[in-house]
């Protein structure tokens, strides 16, 4: 048993730094590791290291069946690993395609479809869900201006038992779509960069968003508001998002 990142692992620190030949050398023949909370099988087949993962999805970042590996071991064969599933409810990250998709309605059906498919191949588990809407779509200003309906038909859909945790947004219109006129374009970068620049109007609006009620649409409690590039990733995204809502509109 060793508990380390081994060479490394997105998102962790490089605890207990080690590498896969310095196991495999050691000649055991199994590795059991943790700190890493992805299950993987590395190493090689006479010499077999793996992380098990942990028992249960905590958080957003921690989506897939999770549970244990069970591990084999007798005199002269290679060990032998299988997993088996522990957790009572699964997160998951659901990436429906919606670049054909012209409407809300279209969206929402995509949405639908592959939460659908995520219950299908969790047994039944309860799931906490994320959409993850991205990429080019032709209904793009559609999804900006009603992302509060949007909210409304993702908490729909959710079986009982299960939870929703967000739709996160990260659109843009096809480049086929009509462009945004360049003068209301360079107004809204100029726009941005003013505002930018002032950190103090920037934390107002916040304020008065928080009013009303669309401050976790920013998520402001994860946000450093004494950090000017939180502010300008802020301000960017914003004037990103007006510039896509208003791309072919009158």
């Amino acid at each position: 048993l060793l508990h380390t990142a081994v060479a490394g692992a997105d998102g962790h620190e490089p605890y207990a730094p080690c590498s896969v030949d310095d196991l495999v050398r050691c000649e055991y023949d199994y590795f059991a590791l943790g700190h890493v909370h992805q299950r993987r099988e590395i190493g090689n087949e006479s010499a077999k290291v793996g992380f098990s993962g942990n028992l249960q999805g905590r958080h957003a970042r921690e989506t897939g069946p999770k549970g244990a590996l069970v591990v084999d071991l007798e005199p002269g064969v290679p060990a032998r690993a299988r997993f088996a599933e522990c957790d009572v409810a699964r997160w998951e990250a659901l990436t429906p395609d919606i670049s054909r998709c012209r409407t809300i309605e279209d969206v929402s059906a995509r949405m639908r479809e592959a939460y659908d498919k995520a219950l299908g191949t969790a047994a039944d588990l309860p799931l906490v869900v994320r959409f993850q809407l991205a990429g080019p779509t032709p209904a793009a200003s559609e999804l900006i201006r009603e992302s509060e309906r949007l909210d409304g038909e993702a908490r729909s859909m959710i079986r009982e038992g299960g939870a929703y945790e967000k739709v996160k947004i990260d659109v843009s219109l096809p480049t086929s779509a009509p462009s945004l006129d360049p003068e209301l374009r360079a107004m809204i970068g100029v726009a941005a960069d003013g505002l930018a620049g002032d950190s103090e109007r920037v934390k107002e609006i916040l304020k008065e968003l928080k009013g009303k009620g669309v401050w976790r649409r920013l998520h402001g409690s994860e946000c450093d508001l004494e950090e000017p590039a939180v502010l300008r990733r802020l301000v960017d995204r914003a004037a990103k998002e007006l510039t896509a809502g208003s791309r072919g509109e009158d």
